[in-house]
């Protein structure tokens, strides 16, 4: 059964976390990233077509590596802070990407509708 996307907000609203977790979250993961970590992730995202969808997108960290031209692009992280970075970084030309608050049980679409899933740094 398909949730609505009023239930799939209410459900992230239950998701814990902080403005501060928001903002540690991209610091936290600086050694990973200076180690090379963010290749891997440019390597994943940047082959995707059609219509992709992120779940736990977080701050927005593969978001640089998305392809132009996509047929539709969904980003959905649960968490409030996290989505509100997420909601100010500037994707690339091309590139339109459509923010929803979800928790990854209770996403507000049918089956089939995406070509590609993504899932980095998800637990």
């Amino acid at each position: 059964m398909t949730v609505t996307r009023k239930e799939a907000e209410a459900a992230a609203d239950q998701v814990p976390g902080s403005g501060l977790s928001a903002r540690l979250y991209e610091p936290f993961l600086w050694l990973g990233e200076k180690a090379g970590f963010w290749r891997w992730r440019q390597r994943l995202v940047s082959g995707v077509s059609g219509s992709v969808i992120e779940i736990g997108a977080g701050t927005g960290l593969n978001l640089p590596f998305y392809p132009s031209g996509l047929e539709r692009l969904v980003l959905v992280e649960p968490e409030v802070h996290k989505a509100k970075v997420l909601g100010k970084k500037t994707p690339p030309a091309g590139v339109n990407p459509e923010i929803i608050r979800a928790p990854g049980e209770s996403l507000p679409f049918e089956d089939d509708t995406f070509d590609t899933v993504i899932l980095t740094l998800v637990l």
